[in-house]
């Protein structure tokens, strides 16, 4: 073990028992009611109850707990355990993607893709995907590198420097959902490929590093 090595920071709803957490649900911890919408997601544990899952994370939710809105708006979108309600589903979809979750970004870039809940915007498809792909969501990733040969060079450097802003707001730098699937793209997040006629296809490649290294690094 490195000497340098930070010890593992356990929060008190991790140290408790299955008991003791549906105790701290009922008495309104966001984080145990997240818990314990994820244990009726589970058929491993046998309790496997999708309905009653979506009732903790809606809870989860309302007190701000990040990854409960993404599971809460994924429900609504996909209409499991719960009514199907598209414009509910954007909202916490958009709640949480705000704050730096990176699966809801790449789900709102896909609504906006493909116009599901609100009006098709390319623009904003690109946004999402781009936030979600910078935090390793491959499949983000691949569709950013699709819509983006529909922008223009302008639209493209204003889009970047929108996720610049929405990124540095992020309310917690850590708020991927440990059951969700990420992989790391080993490709740059703002490796841009606009359709453009070579002379300026470089000065807006050079525009785009330049402002990279001014705001971004």
């Amino acid at each position: 073990m490195a000497f340098n090595e930070q010890p593992k920071v356990v929060s008190p709803v991790e140290m408790v028992s299955q008991d003791q957490i549906k105790q701290l649900a009922e008495n309104g911890d966001a984080e145990a009611e997240l818990k314990m919408g994820l244990r009726y997601t589970s058929i491993a544990r046998g309790v496997k109850n999708d309905r009653i899952a979506v009732q903790w994370f809606e809870k989860a939710a309302q007190h701000g707990q990040v990854k409960a809105q993404y599971r809460y708006g994924l429900a609504l979108l996909n209409g499991q355990g719960i009514v199907q309600d598209y414009k509910m589903a954007f909202y916490w979809l958009e709640k949480a993607a705000q704050q730096g979750h990176a699966q809801a970004q790449s789900t709102l870039g896909e609504m906006y893709h493909s116009g599901i809940a609100i009006n098709s915007d390319i623009e904003r498809a690109y946004l999402w995907f781009n936030l979600a792909a910078a935090q390793g969501v491959v499949s983000a990733a691949s569709a950013r590198d699709i819509v983006v040969k529909l922008l223009t060079p302008n639209q493209i450097i204003a889009l970047q420097q929108e996720a610049g802003r929405i990124s540095r707001g992020y309310s917690s730098l850590s708020v991927a959902d440990e059951s969700d699937s990420v992989v790391v793209d080993s490709a740059s997040p703002y490796e841009l490929v606009p359709v453009v006629t070579e002379p300026v296809k470089k000065s807006v490649i050079r525009t785009l590093k330049d402002w990279w290294k001014d705001n971004l690094q």
